[in-house]
């Protein structure tokens, strides 16, 4: 523990604030409980059209979400930024491209 801090309290709010902010913005997002080699915390985002999960973590250090692959990383301290750029994600068709520069 950090500081006196449980690192999994602090990475599921960080996944709590994220999933609240997607669903403000009109995405389906639910936290799971992912049962792997490693049991991990996840946020899973419904990408359109198709429905496919996009599985968003946060970092062992607990700066970064991270997804897909390692060095897919954003930092956790911007959380509507990052709202945003994982609904473009998600929805590559949407306006909120234009809203998020990407």
């Amino acid at each position: 523990m950090l500081n006196g801090e449980d690192p999994g309290k602090k990475d599921l709010d960080l996944l709590t604030r994220l999933c609240a902010e997607l669903t403000e913005l009109g995405h389906t997002a639910e936290i799971r409980e992912i049962s792997t080699l490693m049991p991990a915390t996840a946020l899973v985002l419904r990408t359109l059209p198709l429905g496919l999960p996009l599985f968003i973590f946060v970092s062992t250090d607990s700066e970064f979400y991270v997804w897909q692959q390692p060095t897919n990383r954003y930092p956790t301290t911007d959380i509507p930024h990052a709202a945003r750029m994982f609904a473009a994600l998600a929805d590559p068709d949407s306006e909120q491209d234009e809203a998020t520069g990407l």
